[in-house]
């Protein structure tokens, strides 16, 4: 299974982080991907970039993990390495 990481916005929970936390848990880095979720669709003027690249850095803090979903994990998915 794999799961994308993005959009907190759309999500009824106000802070994504301890679920994050659970499924690094229980996933493992290696299964999640992340994903701005461009072009926000009905959320066009609300956010930036940038701060979905802060979304990911206040999930996933240790930088070898967020290497993995950033780098690795996508690569495995698509087959691309």
């Amino acid at each position: 299974m794999w799961l994308k990481l993005s959009a907190p916005y759309r999500s009824p929970v106000i802070d994504l982080k301890p679920y994050t936390h659970a499924l690094l848990a229980y996933l493992g880095s290696d299964r999640l991907v992340w994903g701005s979720d461009w072009p926000w669709t009905r959320h066009e003027q609300k956010h930036t970039y940038a701060e979905t690249l802060k979304w990911l850095s206040s999930w996933v803090a240790d930088p070898a993990e967020a290497f993995r979903v950033l780098e690795e994990s996508p690569k495995a998915l698509y087959r691309l390495s």
